[in-house]
Protein backbone atom coordinates (compact mmCIF):
# COMPACT_ATOMS: atom_id res chain seq x y z
CA UNK A 1 0.00 0.00 0.00
CA UNK A 2 0.87 3.56 -0.76
CA UNK A 3 1.40 3.92 3.37
CA UNK A 4 3.87 1.04 3.48
CA UNK A 5 6.14 2.69 0.73
CA UNK A 6 6.02 6.13 2.35
CA UNK A 7 6.89 4.21 5.54
CA UNK A 8 9.88 2.94 3.17
CA UNK A 9 11.16 6.42 2.58
CA UNK A 10 11.90 6.57 6.35
CA UNK A 11 15.47 7.91 7.02
CA UNK A 12 18.07 5.26 7.53
CA UNK A 13 18.62 6.96 11.04
CA UNK A 14 15.07 6.12 11.86
CA UNK A 15 14.91 2.54 10.56
CA UNK A 16 18.21 1.81 12.61
CA UNK A 17 16.75 2.95 15.87
CA UNK A 18 13.54 1.09 15.27
CA UNK A 19 15.94 -2.31 14.32
CA UNK A 20 17.47 -2.09 17.62
CA UNK A 21 14.35 -1.69 19.97
CA UNK A 22 12.67 -4.34 18.16
CA UNK A 23 15.77 -6.98 17.35
CA UNK A 24 14.32 -10.26 15.57
CA UNK A 25 11.57 -8.79 13.54
CA UNK A 26 12.26 -8.19 9.97
CA UNK A 27 11.64 -4.86 8.17
CA UNK A 28 8.35 -5.53 6.47
CA UNK A 29 7.14 -6.54 10.07
CA UNK A 30 8.58 -3.36 11.40
CA UNK A 31 6.86 -1.29 8.90
CA UNK A 32 3.50 -2.85 9.53
CA UNK A 33 3.92 -2.35 13.33
CA UNK A 34 4.78 1.50 12.70
CA UNK A 35 1.58 1.88 10.16
CA UNK A 36 -0.35 0.21 13.22
CA UNK A 37 1.04 2.84 15.59
CA UNK A 38 0.25 5.87 13.04
CA UNK A 39 -3.49 5.01 12.31
CA UNK A 40 -3.71 4.33 16.12
CA UNK A 41 -5.15 8.34 16.48
CA UNK A 42 -2.69 9.42 18.92
CA UNK A 43 -1.91 12.50 17.48
CA UNK A 44 -5.37 13.30 18.17
CA UNK A 45 -4.07 13.91 22.28
CA UNK A 46 -2.09 17.23 23.29
CA UNK A 47 1.07 17.23 25.42
CA UNK A 48 -0.83 18.27 27.82
CA UNK A 49 -3.63 15.93 27.78
CA UNK A 50 -0.87 13.19 28.11
CA UNK A 51 0.83 14.21 30.87
CA UNK A 52 -2.10 15.32 32.89
CA UNK A 53 -2.77 11.31 33.55
CA UNK A 54 -1.21 8.18 32.91
CA UNK A 55 -4.55 6.34 31.85
CA UNK A 56 -5.07 9.38 28.98
CA UNK A 57 -1.43 8.52 28.01
CA UNK A 58 -1.62 4.65 27.84
CA UNK A 59 -4.92 4.85 25.69
CA UNK A 60 -3.27 7.45 23.15
CA UNK A 61 -0.66 4.81 22.88
CA UNK A 62 -3.28 2.24 22.02
CA UNK A 63 -1.88 0.27 25.11
CA UNK A 64 -4.73 -2.18 26.64
CA UNK A 65 -6.41 -2.16 29.93
CA UNK A 66 -5.99 -5.71 31.46
CA UNK A 67 -5.97 -6.89 35.28
CA UNK A 68 -2.73 -6.02 35.33
CA UNK A 69 -2.86 -2.29 34.03
CA UNK A 70 -6.18 -1.44 36.65
CA UNK A 71 -4.03 -2.93 39.43
CA UNK A 72 -0.77 -0.85 38.71
CA UNK A 73 -2.70 1.94 37.78
CA UNK A 74 -4.27 1.71 41.54
CA UNK A 75 -0.50 1.08 43.13
CA UNK A 76 1.83 3.05 41.10
CA UNK A 77 1.67 6.54 41.40
CA UNK A 78 4.17 9.80 40.98
CA UNK A 79 3.45 10.14 44.15
CA UNK A 80 4.75 6.52 45.27
CA UNK A 81 8.47 7.09 43.56
CA UNK A 82 8.37 9.85 46.76
CA UNK A 83 8.92 7.06 49.42
CA UNK A 84 11.92 6.73 51.75
CA UNK A 85 13.15 4.56 49.33
CA UNK A 86 12.25 6.88 45.93
CA UNK A 87 11.47 3.24 43.95
CA UNK A 88 8.59 1.14 43.22
CA UNK A 89 9.23 -2.37 42.81
CA UNK A 90 6.79 -4.93 40.64
CA UNK A 91 6.73 -8.58 40.81
CA UNK A 92 4.31 -10.94 39.37
CA UNK A 93 4.61 -14.23 37.66
CA UNK A 94 6.57 -14.15 34.20
CA UNK A 95 4.35 -13.09 31.11
CA UNK A 96 1.67 -11.02 32.88
CA UNK A 97 2.45 -7.52 30.95
CA UNK A 98 4.91 -5.96 33.74
CA UNK A 99 7.66 -4.62 31.55
CA UNK A 100 5.00 -3.34 28.35
CA UNK A 101 3.34 -1.53 30.96
CA UNK A 102 6.28 -0.57 32.73
CA UNK A 103 7.87 0.73 29.74
CA UNK A 104 4.80 3.12 29.26
CA UNK A 105 4.80 4.23 32.33
CA UNK A 106 8.76 5.69 32.71
CA UNK A 107 8.16 7.10 29.52
CA UNK A 108 5.27 9.00 30.12
CA UNK A 109 7.11 9.96 33.78
CA UNK A 110 9.59 11.08 31.99
CA UNK A 111 7.68 13.02 29.24
CA UNK A 112 5.86 14.64 32.09
CA UNK A 113 8.90 15.57 34.14
CA UNK A 114 11.90 15.43 31.53
CA UNK A 115 14.08 16.35 34.64
CA UNK A 116 13.37 12.90 36.31
CA UNK A 117 16.38 10.36 36.78
CA UNK A 118 14.80 6.86 36.54
CA UNK A 119 17.00 3.54 36.98
CA UNK A 120 15.56 0.33 35.27
CA UNK A 121 16.88 -2.65 36.48
CA UNK A 122 16.74 -5.62 34.51
CA UNK A 123 18.22 -9.66 35.30
CA UNK A 124 20.91 -9.05 32.15
CA UNK A 125 22.99 -5.69 30.65
CA UNK A 126 21.08 -6.91 27.10
CA UNK A 127 17.28 -6.97 28.50
CA UNK A 128 17.69 -3.59 30.30
CA UNK A 129 19.30 -1.82 26.80
CA UNK A 130 16.39 -3.57 24.79
CA UNK A 131 13.92 -1.62 27.06
CA UNK A 132 15.66 1.47 27.15
CA UNK A 133 15.43 1.44 23.60
CA UNK A 134 11.74 1.30 23.60
CA UNK A 135 11.44 3.96 26.16
CA UNK A 136 13.82 6.28 24.51
CA UNK A 137 11.86 5.93 21.31
CA UNK A 138 8.52 6.42 23.09
CA UNK A 139 10.24 9.76 25.37
CA UNK A 140 11.52 11.60 21.92
CA UNK A 141 8.05 11.55 20.57
CA UNK A 142 7.63 14.28 23.05
CA UNK A 143 10.29 15.37 24.39
CA UNK A 144 13.73 16.11 22.94
CA UNK A 145 16.78 13.97 23.68
CA UNK A 146 20.04 15.98 25.12
CA UNK A 147 22.15 16.23 21.67
CA UNK A 148 24.79 13.43 21.62
CA UNK A 149 22.86 11.20 24.36
CA UNK A 150 23.11 8.00 21.63
CA UNK A 151 24.22 5.63 24.14
CA UNK A 152 20.98 2.98 24.99
CA UNK A 153 22.77 2.61 28.18
CA UNK A 154 22.21 5.92 29.24
CA UNK A 155 20.51 9.06 27.72
CA UNK A 156 19.22 12.10 28.88
CA UNK A 157 16.41 14.40 27.83
CA UNK A 158 17.58 18.33 27.04
CA UNK A 159 16.28 19.05 30.59
CA UNK A 160 18.97 16.77 32.16
CA UNK A 161 16.72 13.84 33.20
CA UNK A 162 16.85 10.63 31.76
CA UNK A 163 17.30 6.84 32.42
CA UNK A 164 20.22 4.40 33.27
CA UNK A 165 19.73 0.69 32.21
CA UNK A 166 21.71 -1.46 34.61
CA UNK A 167 21.57 -5.67 33.81
CA UNK A 168 22.91 -7.50 37.15
CA UNK A 169 26.30 -6.90 38.29
CA UNK A 170 25.78 -2.98 36.97
CA UNK A 171 27.29 -0.17 39.10
CA UNK A 172 24.09 2.44 39.59
CA UNK A 173 25.75 5.45 40.67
Amino acid sequence: SSDVERIRLQTARETARLMKAYPGLGVDELLRRWLAVLNRGGGDYTYAQITESFEVYRTSCGLRESDLTTALDRVVSVESLHSPLDCVVVSTPPQEGKTTYLIYYIAWLLIRDPQMSVVYASYNQERANSVSRQIRMLVEQWTPLQYGSASVRRWQTDRGGGLLAAGRSSAVI
